[in-house]
Parts: C-alpha cells; sequence; structure tokens
C-alpha cells in the first residue's frame, strides 16, 4: 500500500487515526528523503515535497498553534538539509502548491489561490503560476 492509500485508509477509521498517520507518513517520507541523500552525493537542485501541513491544514486551520508546530518542523528539517548538502553550489528550493483559507464551514481549511517560494540564490525572478518553475529548474541545472 502507498502512502496514499495508507493515509485514505485510516481517515475512514476517525480524525485521531487520521492525524496519527500523517504524522507516521512524514516519518516515513523524511527516511526516504535521507535515503536519497546517501544514494545522490553530488546535488544541483534539491527539492522535495511533503505534504503535512497541507494535510493538518485541512483539518486544523482554527488550531494555529497546531499548523505553527508542523512549520518549525519543517523549518528544521530545511536547515539541518541546508547544512548537511550546502556545498555552495546546491540550489535549495522551498514551495507551496497553494495556501489556505477558512472553508464555509467555518472549522476545516480548503485551498487558497495564492503560494509560497523560497530559494538560496539572488534570483530576479517572480514565478506567477506553479508550472513557471520547469523552464527555471531547468536553466538552473543546466549551468
Amino acid at each position: 500500500m502507498n502512502t496514499i492509500e495508507i493515509l485514505r485508509d485510516s481517515a475512514s477509521r476517525g480524525i485521531n487515526e487520521y492525524v496519527k498517520t500523517i504524522r507516521e507518513v512524514h516519518r516515513m517520507r523524511l527516511a526516504d528523503l535521507h535515503k536519497a541523500i546517501e544514494k545522490y552525493k553530488d546535488w544541483k537542485l534539491f527539492m522535495v515535497y511533503f505534504d503535512l501541513i497541507d494535510l493538518l491544514t485541512h483539518i486544523f486551520i482554527t488550531k494555529p498553534h497546531i499548523i505553527r508546530k508542523a512549520y518549525l518542523e519543517l523549518n528544521r528539517i530545511s536547515r539541518k538539509l541546508h547544512e548537511r548538502l550546502d556545498d555552495g553550489n546546491t540550489i535549495f528550493l522551498i514551495i507551496s502548491d497553494h495556501g489556505f483559507v477558512l472553508s464555509e464551514d467555518g472549522v476545516s481549511g480548503k485551498h487558497a489561490n495564492y503560494a509560497f517560494w523560497s530559494i538560496n540564490i539572488n534570483e530576479d525572478w517572480h514565478p506567477k503560476d506553479f508550472t513557471d518553475y520547469f523552464n527555471k529548474i531547468l536553466e538552473w541545472t543546466r549551468k
């Protein structure tokens, strides 16, 4: 069973089980990340996807302390990855595919039409859409 199926299956067993599974899947993906880091040594671009904040914000948008804790976790991971991999030539790109707003029910979160991105190099570049990254990534990795 893949991680999407694991999450879907746990959601049918209630919110507490789902939240527990979100964290377990996050740990699994983090373990996979560390395996990839060991396998490949020469990184030009380092980009990884974590859905921890996405999954938790759908449930806990009205509980910012839970979301803040998830952001701090990803910030810690980012800092450790940068310390471990930054050779002065590796580009670290952090992106989200969307933001969140409160749903009409006043309890859950839904996707917003804005996103976040951060990069560790100076670029005079302002993406307007998620697909704008494609050509830029090709440019960066061909240098």
